[in-house]
């Protein structure tokens, strides 16, 4: 494997999701999961970021998303630097995956 952390795109990640291909964690803090989230991901905050919260099954692709990708790129390295031998990160994340014309959830 190749030890890195890998940008991919919305659309990327909407055929993932699509297809079962990937585990989807935003490394977010709970109140920003709560007002808006890509349906099926899971809550996982960089402030108390734990590597091993989730596995994904075999597979399957560790994806991690903030709101514009800057933490979910350091949640990648924090992954790789424990081990994991690779892990991707929504590139430009919720905001691009807005701008980009795919669905929300929210509380309201």
């Amino acid at each position: 494997m190749s030890n890195k952390v890998h940008d991919i795109t919305s659309d990327t990640l909407a055929a993932w999701l699509e297809n079962g291909e990937a585990l989807l964690v935003d490394v977010r803090e709970s109140a920003e999961h709560a007002g808006a989230r890509i349906e099926g991901s899971h809550l996982n905050p960089l402030s108390r970021f734990d590597p091993a919260a989730f596995t994904p099954d075999e597979g399957q692709k560790l994806v991690l998303y903030c709101g514009s990708g800057m933490r979910s790129r350091k949640a990648g390295k924090k992954l790789i630097a424990t081990g994991h031998n690779e892990a991707f990160h929504l590139a430009g994340g919720l905001i691009d995956w807005k701008r980009s014309g795919f669905p929300v959830q929210s509380a309201g």
